[in-house]
């Protein structure tokens, strides 16, 4: 998940289930290059998306995570 300037903390998205490691879908937000990566690495049988939010035009588009 990665949150334009504007975002508000009060209409949070990122909710987990209690056992993270058998839940069907894992959200986390968008952080630096390496704790992405290693959140990667420990889910790495799962597919990786990102899910952009433009909190001004009201539009949210998901899409394959590529790290860079």
């Amino acid at each position: 998940m990665s949150y334009g300037p504007k975002h508000s903390f009060q209409d949070e998205w990122v909710y987990n289930e209690a056992d993270i490691d058998t839940a069907k879908v894992v959200w986390a937000r968008d952080m630096d290059k390496a704790q992405n990566h290693e959140l990667v690495d420990y889910f790495k049988d799962r597919h990786v998306w990102l899910l952009e939010v433009d909190w001004d035009d009201h539009m949210a588009k998901l899409k394959p995570y590529i790290p860079l």
